[in-house]
């Protein structure tokens, strides 16, 4: 605001108006000051940081030395040294404290050229921020502050090097200056102004500058110690004080000088009422002179004074105007309140005084918007009234003891200044507006003249009445007061009850109280009161009670629901249903024994038809007989009568027809049924609409437990009813399954439980013999003793554990194999034969040849022979010893050389055929002395000779084993072949086959030769095969062993075997 710069001349003005101060006889206390010492390492401070500045190392910083800390004046030789230090308040002084002053002290260890010089340093307020950095005593390169830069990282530089911009790196005026002189010491300085604008402007708080000012002769230096040196550590103290109330002082029209000053005179004071100040008029003066009014006689201790001020005209918004309210020794000597027409309050005057970053001597005039521009006003925009319109209690307060001046609007604090010592002054009001033809009107309201606001007492222009659950409202009627307007009023609740809140002092008529309970009673009374010091209250108004409202009904829950009755419980909060006129109101269309108000949230619906469904909705109301809306209409059944008893008949081995008894009225309708149970059951254990049902998936042969029960059209389900039932299923007709295994003289029936637990018992027979198996609990039965190669059939049947029995199941027929012996016998070569059922004993793979026997079954023998099969396209199928096959093909003589004689089967491609076993079955063997491991003729299989060398040939009697898997022993002879390709092993049995005596062995399969050196005796086992041989008769038929394998062939060297 430049052209407000004029009004220093103020002081020059001999206008005053004085204002006698009555004196409010009250006792009062001046607040006592705080003192506070900040300094790292005490208390657990540690926010003081520093660094030195140096001119001839302008990079170097110095941050973090424990001995550098120099001011220096050594500008000829470019040696100069200024430092910066900074104390973090961050949380040290209370907000709502003003201080009262604030020292710097550092400690002076060391001086250069001090012998007899003197050096003075200054402390500045520092405006920009800088690093404190890391350089030690020897200082580090762009390690932070140094004499170029206030910080290296990133690079920002001083204004002026040093840190000696004006008014950009450090306040234009210092602080206080301090005059150093060798020796060691603590140097104190005044630093209050800069600690003041940092309280309210923490922000701004970028520490201290200090620079010399003056030295003695040409250079000098001092040095200080650092936060980093073990003691005598730099310190900040800091007094504050918190206001307080002081003595009131009431200023009254009597006690008026008026227009003391009158330096227009045009704008004239008067006094309208012993109560009211009026400056009134339009400018004429172009100069600064005040016009205005002062006490008549003077004040000399603490004091506050309040009085209600409205710039009606001339000031908001007019060039120049200003309005004071000041205290006053002379023209030379004040400091006041001022309202200046750029839009703000501040304080200004001509006296000594320290605030808002400055410190003034009283010499000349000063205000604290110069002073720090927006941070010490007030701007008009701050307070919600219009200037213009409305009064706002200006007010002085002023703290003589501790010399501390603070200035108010509307209860806020503009600021304040400390070191505001004066004696023996007048209070007083002056208008200033150095521009012609301004109208103004500023009318000063000194006090009320105890004539309270009507009516008296209170009314209400709308009574309280309940808003909402939670609030309650009211207006009270328009209070008026000419004298000291405006009116407040205050909306009292009187009851404590939770959430009830009184309104406090407020300017509109209406008020809502809110956060209340529900359905609680509050009671309100109204008082209003005027802007007087102090205010005027008239009289309470009635008190009303009322109720908040009750929130309605948020629906209707059933329980207890029985044939004819149906309880019903109110939802919501519905509190304090027992107070006043509050109830709940039930309504059921058709339902006795609802339809009053009732104070319990519960009701009960009677005279009800079983499972009907009645419409109910609840309402209810406060204790002020307010009701609220009612709930929308809930639709609820009345009981399904409990089943009386469930029936269980014809049982089937899965099914079970059911049917529930009793009364079971609107079964159709919405969720009504009626619910059969059994665990694990099928068909039903869900909700039906009818009284029959089936169980299905039953087990056979198994004793089930029925249960029933039914619900209502809200699925209120009833007890089960007091009779079961208890069933067993029949047993399942057993399934048939193929027969296995089936042999020559042996036949396994089998069939399946068709879902029969274990334990069921079966009756199996066969119809061709007429045997039976008697009652059995296994799924299975052996017939043996039977026939080769005939037709017989199994029948089966089951019954339950009741002795109900199941209709048989025909097996189907099924025909005993023919065994290997009955083949040799009933068919001749050239005729088509099937093996059925047949273990591989031996696979000769350079012949394609394969032999087999017939397969025991349950340890029985199915028949005594072997035979060779021969094939031409192998099997799809990996053929082992123990493998079971079939075999389909033509039954022939073997056409090997020498083998003429020996029966077998040439098989049809693709005639053999694998039979799956679990466990593939034992390979039998036939072992015995060399004589019986011969034969007769056996069908269409030739015997064998036992001696070729007489005439005739002596022929084998006994079982025909050709084809068969055979164990013999004997010593060991080489017939003169020397082991290679045949050996005869000679039990004393009397074989010879014209070549040597025993058994011929051909050794083809294990290779052609039998090791040397021959053993003594052997152990051999093979397939017993025959071969011709030349005799006397000519060519006749001799035994011929064939091991498989070496591991066939059992070697002695010495004894016979055991």
């Amino acid at each position: 605001m430049k052209g407000y710069l004029s009004r220093e001349i103020l002081h020059v003005f001999s206008l005053s108006v004085v204002l006698l101060l009555a004196c409010f006889c009250v006792c009062f206390a001046d607040p006592t000051p705080v003192t506070i010492t900040l300094q790292n390492g005490l208390g657990g401070y540690n926010g003081c940081e520093e660094t030195c500045l140096s001119q001839e190392n302008p990079t170097y910083n110095y941050g973090n030395s424990d001995e550098v800390f120099w001011v220096q004046k050594y500008t000829s030789a470019g040696d100069d040294w200024t430092a910066v230090i900074r104390f973090d308040l961050t949380g040290v002084i209370p907000s709502n404290a003003c201080i009262k002053s604030a020292k710097l002290k550092l400690y002076q260890w060391q001086t250069f050229s001090m012998s007899n010089d003197y050096l003075d340093v200054a402390v500045y307020r520092c405006l920009v921020p800088w690093v404190e950095g890391t350089g030690g005593d020897e200082g580090q390169p762009y390690a932070g502050a140094c004499w170029y830069y206030r910080s290296t990282n990133p690079i920002i530089s001083w204004s002026s090097a040093g840190a000696r911009g004006s008014n950009t790196d450090r306040n234009d005026s210092y602080d206080d200056v301090q005059r150093c002189t060798e020796g060691t010491r603590w140097v104190v300085w005044d630093v209050t102004p800069s600690v003041q604008y940092w309280h309210r402007n923490p922000s701004a708080n970028y520490g201290f500058v200090l620079d010399w000012t003056e030295v003695g002769i040409s250079f000098a230096g001092v040095n200080f110690r650092t936060s980093e040196w073990g003691s005598d550590r730099p310190i900040l103290e800091i007094t504050y004080v918190i206001p307080e109330p002081e003595p009131t002082v009431t200023l009254s029209a009597s006690v008026l000088g008026l227009n003391y000053w009158d330096s227009d005179p045009n704008i004239t004071a008067s006094t309208p009422g012993s109560a009211k100040h009026v400056l009134s008029g339009t400018t004429s003066v172009s100069g600064w002179g005040w016009d205005g009014s002062r006490t008549t006689s003077t004040y000399n201790s603490s004091f506050e004074c309040s009085v209600k001020v409205k710039l009606e005209d001339g000031i908001v918004d007019h060039d120049h105007g200003t309005y004071s309210f000041k205290m006053w020794t002379s023209d030379s000597t004040y400091i006041q309140l001022q309202a200046v027409y750029g839009g703000f309050y501040e304080i200004s005057g001509q006296c000594a005084a320290s605030g808002n970053g400055e410190r003034h001597d009283g010499t000349s005039y000063w205000s604290s918007y110069w002073d720090a521009g927006s941070y010490g006003i007030l701007p008009f925009t701050a307070t919600p009234e219009d200037e213009e319109t409305e009064y706002l209690t200006w007010k002085l307060r002023y703290d003589k003891t501790n010399q501390m001046f603070y200035v108010y609007v509307n209860d806020t604090l503009v600021t304040y200044y400390s070191n505001v010592n004066f004696s023996n002054w007048r209070l007083g009001f002056g208008h200033a507006n150095d521009v012609n033809g301004v109208d103004t009107v500023v009318r000063t309201q000194l006090y009320d003249e105890a004539n309270p606001p009507t009516p008296n007492p209170m009314t209400w222009s709308t009574q309280p009445y309940a808003l909402t659950a939670s609030s309650i409202t009211m207006v009270a009627s328009t209070a008026t007061d000419s004298e000291s307007p405006p009116v407040e009023y205050y909306f009292e609740e009187t009851t404590g009850q939770p959430g009830g809140t009184s309104s406090g002092w407020q300017s509109g008529t209406n008020y809502t109280d809110v956060g209340l309970s529900e359905n609680t009673q509050y009671a309100y009374r109204v008082k209003a009161r005027d802007s007087a010091v102090p205010p005027n209250p008239n009289s309470w108004s009635t008190t009303v009670p009322r109720y908040t409202l009750m929130n309605p009904p948020t629906g209707i829950q059933k329980s207890n629901v029985t044939t004819s009755t149906i309880d019903l419980t109110a939802q919501g909060t519905l509190p304090n249903l027992e107070l006043g006129q509050s109830g709940v109101y039930f309504e059921g269309l058709g339902a006795g024994g609802l339809n009053e108000w009732i104070k319990s949230r519960t009701d009960q619906a009677t005279d009800l038809s079983a499972n009907t469904q009645y419409n109910f909705r609840v309402k209810a109301r406060n204790g002020d007989g307010i009701e609220t809306t009612p709930c929308a209409w809930v639709g609820i059944y009345s009981g399904m009568p409990r089943p009386e008893r469930v029936e269980a008949k014809k049982p089937t081995a899965t099914t079970v027809d059911l049917e529930a008894f009793g009364e079971f009225p609107n079964l159709s309708q919405a969720q009504s049924g009626v619910y059969f149970e059994c665990p694990g059951a099928g068909g039903i254990n869900t909700w039906i609409k009818q009284t029959t049902a089936t169980a299905t998936d039953l087990t056979p042969n198994t004793e089930y437990t029925f249960k029933v029960k039914s619900r209502n059209g809200d699925a209120v389900e009833t007890e089960y009813a007091p009779v079961q039932a208890t069933i067993r299923t029949l047993a399942a007709v057993p399934a048939p399954r193929p027969y296995d295994p089936i042999g020559c003289h042996t036949v396994q029936a089998n069939w399946g439980a068709n879902g029969n637990p274990p334990g069921t018992e079966y009756f199996c027979r066969e119809l061709v013999t007429g045997k039976e198996s008697g009652w059995i609990t296994g799924t299975s039965w052996v017939l043996s003793s039977l026939q080769e190669d005939v037709e017989y059939r199994f029948l089966v049947k089951a019954r339950n554990a009741e002795g109900k029995e199941t209709e048989e199941r025909d097996l189907g027929p099924v025909r005993t194999s023919l065994s290997i012996g009955g083949v040799k016998q009933r068919y001749i070569a050239g005729q088509r034969v099937n093996l059925n059922r047949k273990v591989v004993t031996a696979i000769f793979d350079p012949q394609r040849l394969i032999f087999v026997q017939d397969m025991p079954i349950y340890g029985e023998e199915q028949g005594s022979s072997g035979i060779g099969i021969r094939y031409t396209t192998p099997p799809p199928f990996v053929i082992g010893e123990g493998t079971v096959i079939n075999v389909v093909g033509v039954l022939a003589y073997n056409d090997e050389p020498d083998h003429e004689n020996e029966l077998l089967v040439l098989a049809d491609d693709g005639g053999i055929t694998q039979v799956p076993m679990l466990v593939p079955p034992p390979v039998r063997r036939y072992a015995g002395i060399g004589r019986a491991l011969g034969g007769e003729s056996h069908g269409s299989q030739p015997g064998v000779m036992d001696d070729v060398t007489t005439e005739p040939p002596i022929p084998s009697r006994g079982t025909n084993v050709i084809g068969r898997l055979v164990t013999a022993w004997g010593q060991v002879k080489d017939g003169g072949l020397g082991g290679v390709g045949y050996i005869w092993i000679d039990d004393g049995s009397q074989l010879n086959d014209g070549q040597e005596s025993g058994i011929r062995v051909d050794l083809t399969a294990v290779g052609g030769s039998i090791p040397q050196p021959l053993p003594g005796y052997c152990v051999i086992t093979g397939i017993m095969r025959c071969m011709t041989v030349e005799s006397a008769s000519g060519r006749v038929n001799v035994r011929a062993l064939w091991p498989r394998k070496a591991a066939d062939i059992i070697r002695y060297m010495g004894s016979p075997p055991p």
